[in-house]
């Protein structure tokens, strides 16, 4: 418990310290200020438009990824499973590439490369299944 709520208090503090980074320079104390709405116009635009909508995107991608790799290894029951290791990523790849080059539109790229994923997961834990996953299979 203790080291989950210092993670928490780490990632707190390098999201506010991360405020204050960028081109448009700005001291700690004035990003915090700028955060609650205090200071120049310019800041307060900085901080809230530009820079505090990416931080807890990042944030929240971050926290995403990890449940995403937490339940794939809970799924395959292996600590070391990744998706190149299986061929997940392979499988998305291909459909990537499939639809790059027959010219489709790019802004369905991540969505075709996504089902390429997902079809490649299905087919190998069909592959995998008799009478029961056995994740030696499903790696091998």
């Amino acid at each position: 418990m203790l080291l989950t709520l210092g993670g928490v208090a780490l990632i707190l503090f390098l999201a506010l310290w991360a405020v204050s980074l960028g081109s448009y320079r700005m001291p700690f104390s004035e990003a915090l200020a700028a955060v609650r709405g205090i200071g120049t116009e310019d800041q307060v635009f900085v901080v809230r438009t530009l820079r505090l909508p990416r931080i807890v995107c990042a944030i929240l991608i971050g926290a995403a990824l990890a449940v995403a790799g937490a339940l794939f290894q809970g799924v395959v029951r292996n600590p070391l499973v990744s998706p190149d290791i299986i061929g997940i990523d392979t499988g998305a790849s291909l459909i990537a590439v499939f639809w790059i080059v027959t010219g489709q539109p790019a802004a369905l790229l991540p969505i075709a490369a996504f089902i390429g994923a997902v079809t490649t997961a299905a087919v190998i834990y069909l592959l995998t299944w008799k009478g029961g996953v056995d994740t030696d299979r499903m790696i091998l």
